[in-house]
């Protein structure tokens, strides 16, 4: 499993035992929330082994059907035959991968007001709920695609390639704006629009100020949100830029528009990362691994109190004070 993942995971039992403690129900929490999220975590465990199996199969088509789409993009020229079974391939997966966009959409709930510890806890178990299952759907999804690939004889490589020229270049889906960069960049999108996602969840401009989430305030929050904001407009425009498409390529795109325009758009994105981890790892790294109550101490108290000078001993019966 993701390391990431694991220090979620970890975060997300933590809290429901602090949470147990606090009710006075550690029994009740071990039974109905520790148990059960372990054998949760095993079960993940097995599923990201037999993904990974099932991407290495994948990975195997590039070999038996080499990558024809190796030049430039732009200057790329699909053919009639290409685009149909793109196209088969977009139907046959869609639902699948809309599963996935789904479950990730359930692992950062808007938050309904001002934080407390128990919604903390909820968000941070809540998200690792989330992972486990975005983890089940992944594997549905690389496993329904496998054998659709190999019945068009079709690489991930050139489906990965298909997918930018159709989805962005030519219908500029927003859902897969990411296809635009570099796989560097591509990644680096992705995991920050997690991380905001998991910031407005938790809502930090209505934390109270004794509460820190991977040891930053709410101030330190906000203006992480800031730059996150500002970083990922630098990376839309970059994506904006290389958009181009050779004459006879959007002349044949043109000809099957309303066909492509009808396919559904949801985690459509995913449908160039099928060799890769499972979604939600991308952002996993750079959210708050922890969240934590510390007691407020306002600036002009910050240092120790002196402490009172000890009594003095009595002497014993019968001696002198000196």
């Amino acid at each position: 499993m993701h390391p990431a993942a694991k220090v979620a995971i970890g975060v997300g039992i933590g809290c429901a035992v602090l949470a147990a403690i606090c009710c006075g129900l550690c029994g009740l929490g071990y039974t109905r929330g520790i148990m059960p999220m372990a054998q949760k975590l095993e079960q993940a465990e097995k599923d990201e082994q037999a993904t990974r199996a099932t991407q290495r199969e994948m990975e195997a088509l590039d070999a038996e059907f080499p990558p024809v789409l190796s030049g430039p993009l732009a200057e790329a020229a699909i053919t009639e035959d290409q685009l149909a079974r793109y196209a088969r391939i977009r139907a046959a997966t869609a639902e699948p991968l809309a599963r996935v966009d789904a479950e990730i959409a359930k692992a950062f709930p808007v938050s309904d007001g001002p934080p407390s510890a128990f919604k903390m806890m909820r968000t941070v178990t809540g998200l690792v709920g989330s992972q486990i299952g975005i983890g089940t759907q992944w594997r549905a999804c690389v496993e329904e695609a496998l054998p659709v690939l190999r019945r068009e004889s079709m690489g991930p490589t050139d489906l990965a390639r298909l997918t930018e020229l159709v989805e962005w270049r030519y219908l500029r889906r927003p859902e897969a704006r990411t296809l635009g960069l570099a796989p560097e960049e591509r990644s680096e999108l992705q995991g920050l629009l997690l991380e905001k996602r998991f910031l407005d969840s938790l809502a930090p401009e209505n934390m109270p100020p004794s509460m820190k989430i991977e040891g930053q305030d709410a101030e330190q929050l906000k203006a992480r949100h800031a730059d996150i904001d500002k970083r990922v407009e630098e990376l839309r425009a970059k994506a904006d830029l290389d958009v181009a498409l050779s004459g006879p390529t959007l002349a044949l795109l043109d000809s099957h528009r309303g066909e492509l325009e009808a396919l559904p758009a949801a985690g459509v994105a995913w449908l160039a990362s099928l060799t890769q981890n499972s979604p939600v790892t991308h952002g996993l790294e750079s959210m708050g691994r922890g969240v934590q109550w510390e007691r407020h101490v306002p600036a002009e108290s910050s240092a120790p109190e002196a402490l009172p000078p000890p009594e003095p001993t009595p002497p014993p019966e019968g001696a002198s004070a000196p």
